[in-house]
């Protein structure tokens, strides 16, 4: 037999080989295919009550937390305005103590002016009075002459 015709056996018996490698591998293949097709058949309706149920509640969880994170976020930014308003409200409050303290400083000194005026005011009676009793008493016959504007002290009085 030529060369070439052993070549050609050997190649038809290597390709007959190969054929029937390929064959086993997609008899193989098909198998691999139709279990996983059994397991899917199965696992299909527990992934969809189950799983996809879960998920669905998580979902609905993440926009629970995202509308409660968004209430948050106002509930804050109202507290940090009333903590503002607060804070300038106590401003004020303190500008007026400020204010009434001042006041009251003024008024003070006010009523110590009063008061040493008074106490100056009634020091100088005093000596107006000492001196009338002095005049009194080197004149004892002295007596002063009515007037108008002394008849109506003593009807006031």
């Amino acid at each position: 037999m030529p060369l070439w015709q052993m070549r050609s056996c050997v190649l038809a018996d290597s390709s007959r080989e190969t054929a029937g490698n390929i064959q086993q591998i997609n008899a193989k293949v098909v198998a691999a295919v139709g279990d996983r097709q059994r397991t899917l058949k199965i696992l299909l309706p527990i992934l969809m009550k189950n799983i996809l149920k879960d998920y669905d509640g998580f979902v609905e969880s993440g926009h629970k937390y995202r509308a409660d994170a968004d209430y948050i976020n106002e509930v804050m930014t109202s507290f940090t305005e009333s903590v503002d308003h607060l804070r300038q409200t106590m401003d004020e409050v303190v500008e007026n103590v400020n204010d009434v303290s001042t006041a009251v400083e003024q008024g003070a000194e006010g009523v110590t002016n009063a008061a040493e005026n008074t106490s100056q005011l009634v020091g100088e009676m005093d000596t107006i009075m000492k001196e009338t009793t002095k005049v009194i008493t080197l004149f004892p016959n002295f007596r002063p002459r009515q007037t108008a504007l002394s008849t109506s002290d003593r009807t006031n009085t």
